[in-house]
């Protein structure tokens, strides 16, 4: 008896994983449980692209009805505020999370030469990172496990003239939770990439520019610049970079948007030894939003691309093709995906996704893609309990010779 009921459990267990993805919006391709996080609607009136951690908390930026932007965390529960913006100000750009709950992010002006200011929420206290002024640029921070952050700024000097510095700054080891002074990295005189840099755990972080004749994608490991992949022309443009904690390097080429000329293609760096993801080779073509790729720690990558056959979507591959998680045009929560975008880090480890639809019918939502097995894999795991519990019966069954 007691064995029927231990049988009966784990049945129910993967029985009941089958029924609750069952209840959900899933992609045809792929075998995926999107839940939603948030919409706008009384709470908010817009929603940005969100990031994820390894322990699952999504973070995104939001505006308030009363004008106001902030950014706000669901880690499965309610919704919390982490930071609102004064009147006038606004969240610009991705926002970056560890897995220590500490986000990073872009505050201030959004005109163009508008005051700004990357700041970080440690141990819940906002400190700022870094600052400029008047004639500045500065782009989104990225944070690691460590409090370790990497940034991006121009800065304008009438005595150097112009030149672009890549900021990195280290937690201090006498007081926990505060961030020590920023150290420039590289300086030079080019007016280069401002797309923010990524950083892995170990502290290495990769960045895009023109360094000694070398138009490229660079790689900082802890001091020890070195050039990954070198831009074959003038007309490429960056469209974002991922590293993770082995080292390798995803990195997005996007074609002029004035010419249409240049490379197009999303690739991953390991060890120097590149792979093409996707490309015109593979039946990608260039669009207009960046590509976003996310490299998690398992090798799979996440990115926005646009397929000749079936659109504009979400794609994510690891060793094999592409596959598409969702597209412009798919149902999605009872109405049809109008536009799609991902968040600075839209993939963690367990290979959770997020990302920001909208919908022909008006509304944008966050939503949680969550993996779930394979029905062969549910099938292989019923049989396999089956025939434990069929095995455990008859050796109960059995009875030992009489003495």
């Amino acid at each position: 008896m007691n064995l029927s009921i231990g049988w009966m459990k784990h049945l129910t267990i993967l029985f009941a994983i089958g029924a609750a993805a069952a209840g959900h919006d899933r992609a045809a391709a792929l075998n995926y449980q999107f839940t939603k996080v948030a919409e706008t609607g009384e709470q908010f009136t817009a929603l940005g692209a969100p990031s994820i951690n390894n322990p699952g908390l999504v973070v995104f930026k939001a505006s308030l009805p009363d004008g106001r932007e902030g950014v706000f965390a669901d880690g499965g529960g309610a919704i919390q505020q982490h930071y609102l913006t004064e009147q006038g100000t606004s969240i610009i750009g991705g926002i970056s999370v560890n897995d220590r709950r500490d986000v990073v992010f872009l505050a201030g002006d959004l005109s163009y030469l508008g005051a700004k200011q990357v700041l970080a929420q440690i141990d819940g206290q906002i400190e700022v990172v870094a600052m400029l002024g008047i004639r500045d640029l500065l782009t989104e921070g990225a944070i690691n496990n460590s409090r370790q952050i990497a940034f991006r700024r121009l800065l304008v000097s009438v005595e150097d003239g112009t030149y672009l510095s890549q900021g990195f700054r280290s937690p201090s080891e006498s007081v926990t939770g505060t961030i020590a002074s920023t150290q420039p990295i590289i300086s030079f005189p080019f007016f280069g990439s401002m797309v923010s840099p990524a950083i892995n755990n170990l502290g290495q972080f990769v960045f895009a520019d023109f360094i000694n004749g070398k138009n490229g994608v660079y790689l900082n490991d802890r001091g020890a610049v070195s050039l990954i992949y070198e831009f074959p022309d003038g007309n490429t443009r960056f469209g974002g970079m991922s590293i993770n904690d082995a080292s390798e390097v995803a990195f997005a080429l996007l074609p002029d948007r004035r010419t249409g000329q240049g490379v197009f293609g999303l690739f991953v760096d390991s060890g120097g030894v590149l792979r093409a993801i996707a490309g015109t080779d593979s039946g990608f073509a260039p669009h207009l939003q960046e590509a976003v790729p996310t490299l998690n720690n398992a090798g799979q990558i996440v990115f926005l691309g646009n397929q000749l056959d079936s659109g504009l979507g979400i794609f994510i591959a690891g060793n094999d093709a592409p596959e598409r998680l969702i597209g412009v045009g798919d149902l999605l929560d009872g109405a049809s995906v109008w536009s799609l975008s991902l968040g600075k880090e839209s993939l963690n480890d367990r290979g959770q996704i997020v990302f920001a639809a909208s919908f022909d019918d008006g509304r944008t939502a966050i939503f949680r893609a969550d993996p779930i097995p394979e029905p062969a894999t549910l099938t292989l795991g019923i049989a396999a309990t089956v025939l434990l519990a069929t095995s455990m019966a008859r050796r109960r069954g059995r009875r030992s010779p009489s003495l």
